[in-house]
């Protein structure tokens, strides 16, 4: 963030990737998104140099503010959303068209 940078997650893994990653406990590498308008050389090109990443690892997505919320956007949507009665809250409910399970907590 200090310079400015492209976040970009990967590992130095130098064996197969299940000797270092348990995939039946979910487990995976570092996984760099790229928030790209199409599949091609340029348009990745551009999405890396204008800093359209985020960070997929251990459950966590990282990024700056602007791909995170365009990319939870596109997979998430309201479907719901009340006052709890006896709260000061509105409880939403998320439906997840995204390819992986979401979990979404709120920190004060």
């Amino acid at each position: 963030l200090d310079h400015n940078l492209t976040f970009v997650g990967n590992s130095d893994v130098h064996n197969l990737i299940d000797w270092d990653y348990d995939l039946r406990r979910d487990e995976h590498r570092p996984v760099t998104l790229v928030l790209a308008e199409e599949r091609s050389p340029d348009a990745l090109r551009e999405a890396l140099f204008a800093r359209r990443t985020v960070i997929w690892f251990k459950h966590l997505l990282i990024g700056r503010a602007s791909p995170l919320q365009e990319l939870l956007e596109a997979g998430l949507k309201i479907t719901g959303a009340h006052r709890h009665p006896s709260l000061e809250v509105v409880l939403v409910t998320l439906a997840n068209f995204t390819e992986t399970p979401l979990h979404v907590w709120q920190l004060f």
